[in-house]
């Protein structure tokens, strides 16, 4: 055997390289799915602030019949209304299908529960979600949403 310290290197990187990768896209995937935990508790506690913190400076919300809401700006305006007191939100965000790439994320789901307005109005949420997250400099945060209802409308 000629060179047995290369063929050993070679031996370790061929094991440790993978397991690390696979450590660390394990570590990726909770951080994402805490980040959608993340984004689903800010709305049940109607916490605006933490409503934005789950979005990148850049992102693009996509809602459905409302126009396109960019930046942190447009988010806490798109949001105000539900974050009234006399408002109360309950959601459920079910994960469906999580794709991890080195500094991206997509995560679907199917999202539902109700909205209770001052005066007895509530509406249901029957919807479905499509999140971009991207890695950044303050861990992985939200790029792009899009949702709609899962219903057709009246």
């Amino acid at each position: 055997m000629k060179h047995p310290k290369i063929i050993t290197l070679l031996l370790f990187v061929g094991l440790f390289v993978p397991l690390t990768l696979g450590a660390q896209s394990d570590k990726d995937t909770k951080a994402v799915k805490a980040v959608v935990k993340q984004y689903e508790d800010a709305l049940n506690s109607q916490s605006l602030d933490d409503i934005v913190a789950v979005f990148d400076i850049d992102c693009v919300v996509l809602p459905d019949d409302a126009p396109v809401v960019i930046g942190h700006r447009g988010v806490r305006e798109h949001y105000e209304d539900l974050t009234d007191p006399s408002t109360s939100i309950e959601i459920t965000l079910e994960v469906q299908e999580l794709i991890l790439s080195d500094k991206i994320a997509y995560v679907w789901s199917l999202n539902y529960g109700k909205i209770s307005f001052k005066g007895g109005e509530e509406i249901s949420i029957d919807s479905k979600s499509l999140m971009v997250l991207i890695m950044s400099m303050d861990g992985w945060k939200v790029h792009r949403y899009m949702f709609n209802g899962n219903t057709a409308p009246d």
